[in-house]
């Protein structure tokens, strides 16, 4: 696999959706499948669940893997609670697609806080209220391992094809940024910094059709 889709966390590697969804291709991928299992609500906490079916097709005959992705305000951002079901999807897909590339790495879109490796000192066990997702954890490690070089400019024009991809908005964007960085704008950002947005972006779903 392409190294460029594997993200390492406090020593551990995660892979990406965009990079299961390329190696499945390499592999004969032919069809994806989803269904939605249960809607957000008030009676499950604003949950949905969606199963994901995929299938191979290439010299060793056809392969059928299937995945169930979950997705609620407790375990996603504030810039995803609009796209709960899309976030699920997601999920279910990359956890359908990793049993069939035989990928052992977990998700980046998968992990959860309670799923994060810990720093001496964190004691998460104490914590309450709803969990967060990945980067909001490492924000901190990143900005310490990257030092005070900037963005790029070429990071900051592929935040801007990843926005738009997704449909995710200026204001959503600045508060993920407010949110995860303390910071407004993409130019603030460092370079680990805006590699932790672009892969959250990645792992993000297009945005519907109008």
């Amino acid at each position: 696999m392409d190294k460029r889709h594997i993200i390492n966390l406090q020593g551990r590697d995660y892979v990406t959706y965009e990079g299961l969804l390329d190696e499945a291709h390499r592999q004969g991928l032919r069809t994806i499948r989803t269904q939605v299992l249960q809607l957000p609500g008030a009676a499950n906490e604003q949950t949905a669940v969606v199963m994901a079916e995929i299938e191979f097709d290439d010299k060793t005959g056809k392969r059928t893997f299937t995945g169930i992705g979950d997705a609620s305000p407790r375990n996603v951002s504030r810039g995803i609670l609009p796209h709960l079901i899309r976030m699920a999807e997601t999920r279910a897909k990359a956890r359908a697609l990793r049993d069939g590339t035989n990928i052992g790495m977990t998700a980046f879109e998968e992990l959860l806080e309670a799923d994060l490796p810990r720093e001496a000192g964190d004691d998460r066990s104490q914590a309450t209220g709803p969990a967060t997702d990945v980067t909001n954890i490492n924000v901190k490690a990143a900005a310490k391992a990257s030092g005070t070089k900037l963005a790029t400019k070429a990071q900051i024009e592929a935040v801007s094809r990843e926005m738009k991809r997704t449909g995710l908005t200026p204001e959503q964007g600045r508060d993920y940024l407010r949110e995860h960085f303390n910071k407004i704008s993409r130019s603030e950002l460092n370079a680990t910094e805006i590699e932790l947005f672009l892969a959250y972006l990645k792992g993000l779903p297009e945005a519907a059709s109008a």
